[in-house]
């Protein structure tokens, strides 16, 4: 994840140009800030309750897409492998009071792996939701030594298929039960599916909810962590769904201002903005920095509830004016950017 900030400006070719959308955000006090989420984005009103005896159930499933390959991006117009390879782990709660809850699947970054985030995506699971989170094929360190050690970001656009793809096994396999891969019957609910990503991963997600890549199935939410708009992507028309970005102002990876790009073009009113004020890329979601790691879990949660239409969101949560503030539709207020060094920082 720590690269030159050159690669990651690095051209991805499919097409030119790129969407701005001139919309304008607007500051509001977290502490007096009341969702204003049309009921009918929501969908109805589920409530979720906690079972009263439960297991955090973490399995890995393999998923072979034999209509994709996997490209040599070391090859002007080579194959790695004529699939793709999604080994993918899964998290849930397992109860025998537990069923009809949301999907999440979850797009890693760069140079990492779903494990990296073991924390946040645990947390997730124990807040009530399947959590499925693919290792994208060479995106990992391990693609990337299969590479050569290549920058294979070039890869980036092939994920969000990826996701659809991943979407599609996970809700088949809680309908076919005798399947390879199991889970238990009637656990997911197929009206609530979100997706989110951190780094890369969000870029991808952001990516795939854009018209320029039609997605097949229908999500009800978007978390972005960190992400910035993919260059030379040819954004058109992004898709109104309830969206919280998740942005460090100490990130040196991707910076504020790129986040803030990609926010404004998103459309609609149901979208937020979580300032983290002094964290930085990754800590926030590895749980490194519990503080920021903290506020993620709490704010996430809460968007994904009352985004999702469950009875138990209620208000947002409280937040500590020197960890983070919380925007919404209107103006972002003017900030200082970090001064983008050879190297982005982890840390």
């Amino acid at each position: 994840m720590a690269r030159s900030s050159r690669n990651r400006r690095v051209a991805l070719v499919i097409g030119l140009g790129i969407f701005v959308a001139a919309m304008v955000i607007s500051l509001i006090d977290a502490t007096s800030f009341t969702p204003s989420i049309s009921s009918s984005s929501k969908g109805p009103s589920t409530p979720y309750v906690a079972p009263t005896q439960s297991t955090l159930v973490r399995t890995t499933c393999t998923f072979v897409d034999t209509t994709r390959s996997t490209p040599d991006l070391q090859s002007a117009n080579g194959v790695l492998v004529p699939s793709r390879t999604l080994r993918t782990e899964i998290r849930y709660l397992a109860g025998s009071d537990i069923r009809d809850i949301p999907l999440l699947v979850f797009a890693h970054g760069y140079g990492v792996t779903p494990d990296t985030y073991n924390r946040l995506l645990n947390a997730w699971a124990r807040a009530g939701f399947v959590v499925a989170a693919p290792f994208f094929p060479l995106t990992t360190p391990h693609g990337i030594a299969l590479e050569g050690g290549l920058d294979t970001e070039g890869d980036l656009t092939n994920e969000t298929s990826d996701l659809i793809f991943v979407t599609r096994e996970v809700l088949a396999m809680s309908r076919t039960p005798d399947g390879a891969c199991k889970l238990p019957s009637g656990l997911i609910n197929p009206a609530k599916l979100v997706l989110a990503g951190h780094s890369d991963g969000a870029n991808a997600v952001a990516a795939l909810l854009d018209t320029a890549v039609p997605s097949p199935i229908t999500y009800s939410a978007q978390l972005l962590l960190e992400g910035q708009k993919i260059p030379n992507f040819v954004y058109r028309s992004h898709i109104a769904v309830p969206t919280l970005m998740v942005q460090s102002n100490g990130d040196t990876c991707n910076l504020p201002r790129t986040a803030r790009s990609l926010f404004r073009s998103i459309p609609g009113a149901d979208k937020r903005y979580l300032e983290l004020k002094r964290a930085h890329h990754l800590p926030p979601f590895s749980g490194t920095d519990s503080g920021a790691f903290g506020t993620v879990v709490a704010s996430t949660t809460w968007f994904l509830r009352d985004s999702l239409g469950i009875q138990s969101a209620g208000a947002p949560p409280r937040l500590s004016s020197e960890v983070a503030r919380l925007l919404a539709p209107g103006k972002l207020p003017a900030v200082i950017p970090p001064r983008e060094p050879a190297l982005c920082s982890q840390h």
